[in-house]
């Protein structure tokens, strides 16, 4: 595409979450070869100074104005959001989409009484989508006239921007951004960040574009946000597995093994931790070792935890303890930056990238609940075990059959894509399974793969391009 230079490009970055799936790929090495690239965002220094090894220079850098969300702001998203939930459980007939807000019941006090009130009002307005679509543009009012839009909306008139990028679109903020732009007839593009965030209600601004990974999710738009125009949807794919195909990345497995002083003549079985929304992955994971400990030891694979990268509880701590003949904790690469006092507790570093991909690339196996480790595995074409069996622990709030039963695990429906522990008992012929015939179970893991991503190798190139031709007609 013939674009000068002199396009000017921003990512709008409003918090953690994107940065490794879009400052780490490779989409502003791409747009620096056509366009200044300038960055607004709230993250400390760095992460900057990481962006800046990986892609080189970024032009302008540029601090986001506070953001407070005023109270009657909070009231209308709440109730667009609680009757986009009711909403969508009718349209996919599936009451899990709503009941997901009886996580709520658990709120005491005037909290308790300000949900109940909310789910009142969303009853009413999930009749009819317009109704949700007038709370929707009475909220984007209230958000235009936020107390950060002033120094926001001087801040976009001095740095110019022809487009801008948002690398999620689930944050309030986003719709105060998004309503400046629009004063300023600035296109303003979001993307949809994950797989399971269309059917939860998540998009906050109302985006001059809309970027997907595939047909599948723009077809979940149409179900989802009906009066948003299809020609607005873009699928682009997703930059979140671009790194896999590197092979600049890839380490030889004797230098990996070696690295981490993993044993030579094992198989290797990566245990996938998730955040605390997950409570009992460390009761499952020793449930895993457990039944893994009982094969014969010439059978045995050596295990590697993996916690989440948010997760700092420490509920692992024990159980690493208990099998550390047979299990090494490989933790997350990132970095907690709270000396800058910036606020945030946990950030990727550009390591952690290799890191993840290259456990991808030697370990044999992925154990997790429900988690996208199993997409990460189908990348390699390796399978995933998803545990599905009840624990008593947390039980009243905490339901593992609830969560399986999510709108996005249906893209599971009728496809053998997985390996599915059901109890205890099947453990390890699951996992002796995947290990020793792995072409022959989650045979459908690749058909999977392509429904959820559409098998696009070139997000970045894709996202790029859209910009440039937005910037261009902006210009």
């Amino acid at each position: 595409m013939s674009t000068t230079k002199s396009s000017r490009i921003f990512l709008y970055v409003p918090d953690g979450v994107g940065v490794r799936n879009y400052l780490y790929a490779d989409l502003i090495s791409t747009l620096n070869a056509s366009a200044t690239v300038g960055m607004f965002h709230s993250l400390p220094s760095f992460v900057t100074n990481e962006v800046e090894k990986v892609h080189g220079k970024i032009v302008e850098l540029h601090q986001i104005p506070a953001f407070t969300e005023q109270r009657n702001e909070r009231v209308l998203r709440d109730v667009a959001t609680f009757a986009r939930l009711m909403r969508n459980s009718a349209v996919r007939n599936n009451d899990r989409i709503w009941k997901s807000l009886l996580l709520l019941k658990n709120r005491k006090g005037l909290w308790k009484i300000y949900y109940a009130a909310i789910c009142q009002l969303a009853k009413l307005a999930a009749a009819n989508i317009r109704w949700i679509d007038k709370i929707d543009n009475l909220l984007n009012k209230q958000y235009a006239n936020n107390p950060a839009a002033p120094a926001l909306e001087a801040l976009l008139k001095q740095t110019k921007p022809d487009v801008i990028l948002c690398t999620h679109q689930r944050v309030p903020q986003a719709s105060t951004f998004a309503e400046v732009c629009k004063k300023l007839n600035i296109p303003f593009v979001t993307a949809i960040f994950s797989w399971d965030n269309l059917p939860k209600s998540r998009i906050a601004p109302k985006a001059h574009k809309y970027i997907v990974w595939s047909s599948y999710m723009k077809q979940e738009m149409e179900w989802y946000y009906p009066t948003i125009p299809q020609e607005d949807v873009i699928i682009t794919g997703t930059p979140q597995f671009e790194c896999y195909a590197k092979r600049a990345l890839h380490q030889p497995k004797e230098e990996f093994l070696a690295q981490w002083n993993l044993p030579q003549d094992k198989k290797l079985v990566l245990l996938s931790g998730n955040d605390m929304t997950s409570p009992n992955d460390h009761y499952y994971f020793d449930d895993i070792a457990e039944a893994i400990m009982q094969m014969p030891a010439d059978e045995r694979p050596h295990l590697i935890l993996r916690r989440a990268p948010v997760d700092a509880s420490g509920r692992f701590d024990a159980f690493a303890k208990k099998y550390a003949s047979m299990l090494t904790t490989i933790d997350p690469m990132w970095t907690n930056p709270k000396s800058e006092k910036d606020g945030f507790a946990s950030l990727p570093t550009f390591a952690d990238v290799a890191l993840l991909t290259n456990l991808c690339l030697h370990c044999d196996l992925v154990v997790n609940i429900g988690s996208t480790m199993g997409l990460d595995f189908a990348h390699f074409n390796k399978p995933a075990v998803y545990i599905n069996y009840p624990k008593p622990y947390n039980a009243d709030w905490y339901d593992i059959e609830f969560i399986y039963g999510l709108e996005h695990f249906r893209t599971l429906d009728g496809l053998d894509a997985v390996l599915w522990i059901k109890s205890k008992s099947d453990i390890v012929q699951v996992i002796q399974a995947g290990l020793n015939t792995p072409g022959a179970v989650a045979t459908q893991r690749n058909e999977w793969k392509r429904k959820l991503t559409d098998d696009i190798p070139n997000a970045s190139e894709n996202i790029s391009n859209l910009l440039l031709q937005l910037a261009h007609k902006h210009e």
